[in-house]
């Protein structure tokens, strides 16, 4: 629910949403009782409680039809919106731009670092907040783990908000073996 109406999801979108999650252990509906109704006093309660994000979709959406663009603040990339003014895409685009620069401000440092404090191990694949990297079992791959862990975690400010910083969270680091 936070994560549809943060991307400023509307009620219906949400409800359809969450009514069709179901258990993975015996496939049955995980809300079955739930009501569109329930999801609107939930998005009233939860937008009042958090009046930063509706006045973030105003001011992002009007900027951004003023001038007919969006442009990423971290990165500089630019979005045209030639075909329209698609409220969720003016929303989603600014996130996922601010992510996705940050992904690859890291990716660069990561593979440079590798480079430089590595013998033989590198990034094979990036795709979209996963880093795939190969490093030999060992103390050369825990090195891997550490290197990986510090670059991610890094914190950027976000433009416009100075109190804030993205990410949040710890990154996860996972091993998998892979038999020849």
């Amino acid at each position: 629910f936070v994560f549809g109406d943060n991307y400023g999801a509307m009620a219906e979108t949400l409800y359809d949403v969450i009514k069709a999650k179901r258990d993975p252990d015996n496939d049955e509906q995980l809300f079955p009782d739930l009501t569109l109704g329930e999801i609107e006093a939930s998005k009233i309660t939860w937008e009042r409680i958090h009046p930063s994000i509706p006045a973030w979709w105003t001011s992002t959406t009007t900027a951004t039809q003023q001038r007919g663009y969006y442009q990423c603040p971290y990165s500089g990339r630019i979005r045209f919106f030639r075909a329209g003014f698609k409220r969720n895409e003016m929303l989603n685009f600014p996130i996922q731009t601010m992510v996705g620069a940050h992904m690859n401000h890291a990716t660069l440092r990561i593979a440079s670092r590798l480079r430089s404090e590595c013998g033989t191990s590198g990034i094979n694949i990036q795709v979209h907040d996963m880093l795939g990297v190969e490093a030999p079992e060992g103390l050369e791959a825990e090195h891997v783990g550490r290197i990986l862990e510090e670059e991610l975690s890094k914190t950027f400010a976000l433009p416009g908000f100075p109190e804030a910083a993205l990410p949040p969270d710890k990154p996860a680091i996972s091993t998998y073996l892979n038999e020849v």
